[in-house]
C-alpha cells in the first residue's frame, strides 16, 4: 500500500480494535473491502481489509464469503474454493455462497460438484438468477440442451446474466444442437419450440 492507503487502513483497523472487533466493526471492514473490489483500482487495498476482517472474526460468514469472492476475482480459484466451502460450513443455506462455490467448481472443471452446489442454491432461492445462469453453463457442457434452455431463460428472468452473457449462452446452445446435441431433440422445429416455450410465462407452449 502507499502511505495514504496504509494510513487510512490503520485508522479503520484501530477503530475496529477499539470496539474489540465486534460484529458491527468487522462488518464495516469487510464491507469496505467489498466496495474497494467493485470501485477501487488497487486490489491490495481490498485484500488487507477483507483479510483483517476474517482474521479478527473468522466465524463471520459474510467476511469469509467476501474474502472467497475476492480470491475468485483475482483468479486464485484454487485458493478461493476452501474459503468458500468454509463459508458454506458456517451457513449452509446461503444461495450466494453456494453459487460462488458452484461457479468456482465449474471453472475448475468439476461439473458434477458444481451442479450439486448450484441446485442446492436454487433449493433455498428458486429465483436466484446467478445460480440458474451458472447451471445453464453446466448443462451446455454436458450437452443437456433442453435443461440448458430452461436455465438460460430462468437466469435472464432472475437478472442473473447480462444481455451479452445470455446471447453467448444461447449461441452455445444453438451450436450444441447443430453438432453433438441432436439427441436431445427429434427435429430442429422441436428445438425452436422448446426455446419459444421458455419465452412464455410459466413455460407455456408457444404457437404460431
Amino acid at each position: 500500500l502507499n502511505a495514504i492507503e496504509k494510513n487510512q487502513f490503520d485508522r479503520d483497523l484501530k477503530q475496529a480494535e477499539k470496539s474489540k472487533f465486534s460484529l458491527r466493526s468487522v462488518r464495516e471492514l469487510t464491507n469496505k473491502g467489498a466496495e474497494l473490489i467493485a470501485f477501487g483500482t488497487n486490489h491490495h487495498v481490498s485484500c488487507v481489509y477483507l483479510a483483517s476482517a476474517v482474521k479478527n472474526l473468522p466465524g463471520d460468514t459474510l467476511s469469509v464469503n467476501n474474502f472467497g469472492g475476492y480470491l475468485r476475482i483475482i483468479d486464485s480459484l484454487q485458493a478461493s474454493l476452501p474459503v468458500l466451502l468454509y463459508a458454506n460450513e458456517l451457513f449452509s443455506q446461503s444461495p450466494v455462497i453456494l453459487t460462488q462455490a458452484g461457479c468456482t467448481l465449474l471453472e475448475l472443471n468439476d461439473e458434477i460438484k458444481a451442479e450439486k452446489y448450484l441446485k442446492e442454491a436454487l433449493k433455498y432461492d428458486p429465483g436466484f438468477g446467478e445460480a440458474h445462469s451458472a447451471l445453464c453453463e453446466v448443462y451446455i457442457r454436458q450437452h443437456k440442451l433442453k435443461d440448458a434452455i430452461i436455465e438460460l431463460f430462468a437466469g435472464v428472468k432472475g437478472m442473473g446474466a447480462s444481455y451479452q452473457q445470455a446471447s453467448s449462452a444461447n449461441y452455445q446452445i444453438q451450436q450444441g444442437y447443430e453438432t453433438a446435441g441432436k439427441d436431445d431433440f427429434t427435429s430442429k422445429e422441436e428445438f425452436w419450440n422448446e426455446t419459444k416455450s421458455q419465452l412464455r410465462p410459466g413455460g407455456e407452449q408457444a404457437t404460431g
